[in-house]
């Protein structure tokens, strides 16, 4: 079990590998999704407990507002080891792969690279090592 600042690193570390411009959870209109049809998962949706992503009033379109507003402080819809980073870091994980820009066929473009530093200096945890 690590500190708020080690699960953060790991939240993003986990997110930035993961996506690229081919697998994030969006609709063919930009639209995302916390589970998509195809069974892709958005960055939030990838740390949401399965009782919760396979209920119908979750799997819908959201956006950053949304985040902040499922996350309450129980974090009751999260799995255990994720709870207690708080709304704004996952509103700005989401964030990261709501937006186009951020990514490429690879992952992380150079503007999501630049977003990424952003947050792991907001959060602090830029020289946390895992």
């Amino acid at each position: 079990m690590g500190t708020i600042k080690q699960k953060r690193r790991e939240v993003l570390d986990i997110v930035t590998k993961h996506f690229n411009s081919k697998n994030r959870s969006v609709t063919c209109s930009g639209t995302c999704l916390y589970l998509s049809e195809d069974g892709s998962k958005c960055a939030v949706g990838m740390f949401i407990k399965d009782e919760y992503i396979n209920d119908a009033r979750w799997v819908s379109t959201h956006n950053e507002t949304d985040a902040n507003a499922l996350l309450d402080p129980s974090d009751e819809i999260l799995v255990e080891e994720y709870r207690g980073l708080g709304a704004e870091f996952w509103a700005d994980v989401q964030s990261l792969h709501d937006r186009e820009i951020y990514w490429n066929e690879k992952g992380l473009t150079t503007e999501g690279e630049s977003e990424v530093n952003s947050i792991e200096t907001d959060y602090r945890f830029a020289c946390i090592g895992l």
